[in-house]
Formats: C-alpha cells, sequence, structure tokens
C-alpha cells in the first residue's frame, strides 16, 4: 500500500512509523505490532498476511 494518497507520490518515511488498522472512521485504533514493514524505499507498507477488506489502515 502506497504511503501516497490516491494518485499522489508518497514521500519516504522519515522514520519509523506505527501501524495501527480500525474497522470504521470513528473506530478504536489498534497498533499492529507485527506482520508489516516497510518496501526498501520507504515509500510504502507491504503486509505478510495482505490487508483486509473494509479495514482502515494508518502509517502514523
Amino acid at each position: 500500500m502506497n504511503l501516497g494518497d490516491r494518485n499522489m507520490q508518497g514521500y519516504p518515511a522519515a522514520g519509523p512509523t506505527e501501524q495501527t488498522v480500525r474497522d470504521s472512521r470513528d473506530g478504536r485504533r489498534q497498533t499492529i505490532r507485527a506482520g508489516w514493514q516497510l518496501n526498501a524505499a520507504k515509500t510504502a507498507i507491504e503486509m505478510s498476511g495482505g490487508f483486509e477488506p473494509h479495514q482502515i489502515y494508518e502509517a502514523l
């Protein structure tokens, strides 16, 4: 998943990030501690098990 928004090119992440997921806009964020990493260019997130549909993922 690209760190940019829609058709925008994402900037490389400046440092370590935290990955969260929630099931709705107002849902409680849950930290994803394992199973994800930044790609080599630090412009996208890779999930070893893939992304779940209908979930909101955020890199903080």
